[in-house]
């Protein structure tokens, strides 16, 4: 992983967004999604437990993605 990279995006993500993710910008991007009930998805696709089972790991990811 390119830490510097990844550290640069983030400066980025909050020169243009002061307040991360409670900006105003993302409000309606949030009233779409039901963003409790995303996480509790993800949470579970991606438990230590299921990485045993790679093929579904990349199904999940796919479903999370799209």
């Amino acid at each position: 992983m390119n830490i510097k990279k990844l550290k640069d995006m983030e400066a980025y993500f909050f020169e243009t967004y002061p307040e991360g993710f409670e900006d105003a910008y993302f409000l309606p991007i949030f009233k779409r999604h039901n963003i409790s009930k995303l996480t509790v998805m993800v949470q579970e696709s991606f438990s230590k437990e299921k990485f045993a089972q790679p093929e579904q790991i990349m199904e999940d990811m796919i479903k999370i993605i799209s």
